[in-house]
């Protein structure tokens, strides 16, 4: 029984934080301990409310607005065990104004993001781009020439060359290569390379926020989660 007493001491120790804060707007702070164990505050000018349950009881702190900290000892029939400091802050304000704004963001080329087989209807499934040397994070600038603007215009290039071979023209961080990629009809009926890729992010964001200090000029879209990409298979 002592032993399991000790343990619950020491569990509480643990849990409890060194430090604490809260607003000044708080009128009071409510903090629950084991039963036996005191709260003392080395600032006499505290005042405290105790209400005793069956295993802990309920200590009411209540705060005054010149306090801005202050600190109180745990101890067990007066011998003190751990000191807690409690800092109070005053409330912050953020207020979001401005106008709701949409954006898009364009990729240079078409950004090669991931492999997919193409599944065809008398042999294994293969993935042609990967046979030719692309890699996960090349950028496709062109197609047989052509200057690439979305994800749409290549799988148009590829559906419409009929298993023949598509020169690609591929930027590798700082290396440009030409490659030549042979599409293969699926079992959909359409031609593909086993990528997948997109070509931007599109969003919505705010463009200012404000707080009694300091103004900012920012474009929240990641805060808001409101970022949208679009992948596409070819």
């Amino acid at each position: 029984m002592l032993f399991a007493y000790y343990i619950l001491i020491f569990f509480y120790l643990i849990v409890t934080p060194d430090y604490l804060t809260y607003y000044k707007s708080d009128r009071c702070i409510t903090l629950k301990t084991p039963v036996f164990v005191d709260i003392t505050f080395k600032n006499g000018d505290i005042s405290k409310k105790t209400k005793n349950h069956l295993l802990f009881k309920t200590n009411t702190i209540y705060l005054k607005n010149k306090s801005n900290s202050f600190s109180f000892q745990l101890k067990i029939g007066g011998i003190p065990l751990k000191t807690v400091k409690i800092s109070i802050i005053e409330p912050g304000n953020l207020s979001v104004v401005g106008k709701f704004i949409g954006i898009k963001l364009m990729t240079n080329g078409i950004l090669v993001i991931g492999y997919s087989q193409v599944y065809l209807e008398n042999s294994k499934p293969k993935i042609p781009a990967r046979e030719a040397g692309i890699q996960v994070g090349d950028e496709i600038i062109c197609a047989n020439g052509q200057e690439l603007r979305s994800c749409e215009q290549l799988s148009e290039i590829i559906n419409s060359s009929h298993g023949k071979p598509v020169e690609l023209l591929v930027k590798r961080k700082e290396c440009k290569k030409k490659v030549k990629v042979k599409p293969l009809l699926s079992s959909e009926g359409v031609y593909k390379i086993g990528l997948w890729v997109r070509d931007g992010t599109s969003g919505i964001g705010t463009l200012h926020l404000s707080t009694k200090q300091k103004r900012y000029s920012q474009l929240l879209v990641m805060e808001f989660q409101t970022l949208i990409q679009t992948y596409f298979l070819i």
